[in-house]
């Protein structure tokens, strides 16, 4: 995969299996295709082109998770990476991604990944907990929120949730989020689209 080292795809994969807070939908561990996301933390090369998304994270409870990345479009699914906002709100198969962040620290110094899929998505419109997928078709738990170092806080019968897409970006609101210690978080995950 073009752009990744060996390191960076093992870090990644780790990081999602070990410390999500997702719902995931697509299948593939790591992003693949012609145009690999990318994150940062603001700031950079004024020269290079800004990533189309700026997520905002407000998350509090056993973890701190404050501040802004920008990223690029997450896979939709066989390695389909839009190109505007028009495509990222059509979803694909049923299923819209949230913004994913790989390899990034906000000022506390915590690595986010969302890993969040909705299903039945019939485009731009607000969905409950229940549109969440819970588990891949092979199996495995999604529907976290990681927080590395902080843990894997996932959606259960406690949780509240609250996505809403439109076509200039969206949000996800939750409280109740909890990892295997008893920890819990509550916040929202907001996006903003400029592409």
């Amino acid at each position: 995969m073009r752009g990744y080292t060996r390191a960076m795809l093992l870090a990644a994969a780790t990081g999602a299996t070990l410390l999500s807070v997702t719902a995931c939908g697509d299948e593939a561990p790591a992003p693949s295709g012609d145009k690999p996301p990318a994150a940062t933390t603001g700031g950079g090369d004024s020269g290079a082109k800004k990533p189309p998304l700026t997520v905002t994270f407000d998350v509090t409870g056993a973890a701190t998770l404050k501040g802004v990345v920008d990223t690029e479009f997450p896979n939709l699914g066989g390695a389909t990476f839009p190109k505007t906002c028009a495509e990222y709100v059509k979803g694909k198969d049923d299923r819209f991604v949230l913004p994913k962040i790989f390899l990034v620290k906000l000022d506390q110094g915590v690595t986010p990944t969302v890993n969040v899929t909705l299903t039945g998505y019939t485009g731009p419109a607000t969905y409950d907990a229940a549109a969440i997928e819970r588990k891949t078709s092979s199996g495995v738990e999604i529907n976290t929120l990681l927080a590395a170092p902080g843990g894997v806080f996932r959606l259960n019968g406690a949780s509240t949730s609250s996505v809403k897409v439109d076509t200039a970006g969206g949000s996800w609101t939750f409280t109740g989020l909890a990892d295997s210690k008893g920890g819990k978080l509550a916040g929202s995950v907001v996006w903003k689209c400029n592409r």
